[in-house]
C-alpha cells in the first residue's frame, strides 16, 4: 500500500466520523441548555436546525439520558408555553429554536446539570432518521465561540 493512498484514506475515514452533527442533511448548531442546582429540576434545550435536505423535514421528538421525560414545547406571547408534536424545519432553511419560541424540555432532572458538561441528545425526525449530538451546559446562554471570551481585568 502506498503511503499517498493510505493518508487518502485516513483523511475520508477522519472526516467521516468527526462529523456527527450532521446526518442526512440536518444539522445541529449550537445547542444548550442552562445549568441546574438540584435533582428533579427542569431544563431547556435551545438549538438551531440546518436543514439541507430536500423536503421539509419534522422533529418529532428527543431523548436525553439525565431527564426522566423529554418533550417538544412551544412558547406563544412570551409566557404561555404548550406541548407540541412536531416542529417543522423549513427546507433549505435554518431553523433556531429560541428565536422561533421552540424549546426542548427536559423533565424531572435525575441530577444536576453541571456548567461546561456536554450532554449527549438524540433527535427523531418525522423521516424515521436519528441524529445524535450534544448540548453544552452553559451560565445561561449560547456557548461563547472559542477566543470570544470577554477580556477580565484583574483586581489590584
Amino acid at each position: 500500500m502506498n503511503l499517498r493512498y493510505f493518508m487518502a484514506s485516513a483523511a475520508v475515514a477522519l472526516s467521516l466520523s468527526a462529523a456527527p452533527a450532521w446526518s442526512h442533511g440536518l444539522g445541529v448548531e449550537s445547542a444548550w441548555t442552562a445549568a441546574t442546582r438540584v435533582t428533579g429540576e427542569n431544563a431547556a434545550v435551545y438549538l438551531t436546525i440546518v436543514n439541507e435536505a430536500f423536503h421539509v423535514q419534522s422533529l418529532l421528538g428527543a431523548t436525553v439520558s439525565v431527564a426522566r421525560r423529554v418533550e417538544l414545547h412551544q412558547t406563544r406571547d412570551g409566557s404561555d408555553m404548550k406541548r407540541v408534536e412536531i416542529i417543522e424545519i423549513p427546507l433549505s432553511d435554518k431553523l433556531n429554536m429560541q428565536k422561533a419560541g421552540f424549546h426542548i424540555m427536559l423533565i424531572g432532572l435525575k441530577r444536576p446539570l453541571i456548567f461546561g458538561e456536554k450532554l449527549p441528545i438524540t433527535l427523531k425526525f418525522g423521516d424515521g432518521q436519528v441524529q445524535q449530538s450534544s448540548v453544552t451546559v452553559s451560565d445561561g446562554g449560547p456557548p461563547k465561540p472559542p477566543g470570544k471570551t470577554p477580556h477580565v481585568r484583574a483586581k489590584h
